[in-house]
Order: structure tokens, then sequence, then C-alpha cells
């Protein structure tokens, strides 16, 4: 009876050449190379993703104080008004008109409400009823 042939491929052991030991040599360096620059990458994006978790968060307890305490600290225009005789500052909110503050006046407070007084910038005069 005659013999019949045919090929198929395998997966069999096969041992490297000295090019083919160099070539995956070069192959694992690479993939070492690839493999620190994966992981840089994914340590820079999870630090990004950390700083914008906690910039959130940081907000979030920001706001929950201010829900809290039912207040927050705003900008708010002060008049400052200066008793040269007294030498005493009251620092009045404008909003309210609240003293906020009495304190001593300064030098430089003293320096400006000589200046005011000196000027004639719309705003600034004295009073009759406060002279």
């Amino acid at each position: 009876m005659p013999t019949i042939k045919w090929t198929e491929s395998r997966f069999l052991r096969v041992p490297l050449t000295p090019d083919e030991q160099r070539e995956r040599g070069q192959q694992l360096a690479r993939a070492f190379a690839e493999l620190a620059d994966a992981q840089a990458r994914h340590k820079t994006a999870r630090d990004h993703q950390k700083d914008e978790e906690n910039q959130i968060e940081g907000r979030i307890a920001k706001l929950a104080s201010i829900v809290r305490e039912g207040f927050e600290e705003r900008a708010v225009p002060v008049e400052m008004r200066i008793d040269v005789g007294l030498g005493m500052v009251e620092e009045v909110r404008t909003d309210t008109g609240e003293i906020v503050k009495t304190r001593e006046a300064t030098r430089d407070d003293k320096v400006k409400a000589q200046a005011l007084s000196q000027s004639e910038i719309p705003g600034t005069e004295t009073r009759k009823d406060e002279a």
C-alpha cells in the first residue's frame, strides 16, 4: 500500500542562532524600556488624577464649612473714619454700617487723612456737621 504524506505546523522547541539570540535580547531591552515608559505615564496620570481629586475635596471641605457655619469671607468695602483729635480710626462696613474695628491711627492713616483734608476728591470732603 502506498504511503500518503502531508505537512502541518507544530510549535516545537528550536534552538536560536547567535543572531536570533542577539535580536531577542534587543527585543527584551526594548520591551523593558516600553514598560518603564508606560509605568511613568501611568504614574503621571495617577498623580494628576490625585491632584484633581485633592482640589475637588478641598472645594468640598470649604463649601461644607460655609454651609455649616452659615457665612463666608468676602471682600466688603470698608469706610475708614479717623478722629484726628483722638487719633482713633473706625473701620465701618458700607453694606451694613457696622463698626468692624476701632483702633489707634497709624502714621499712614494720619498722612492719608492730611492729604484728603487738603484735596478736593469727591466723596472725601469733611461734612460740616463733623467739622
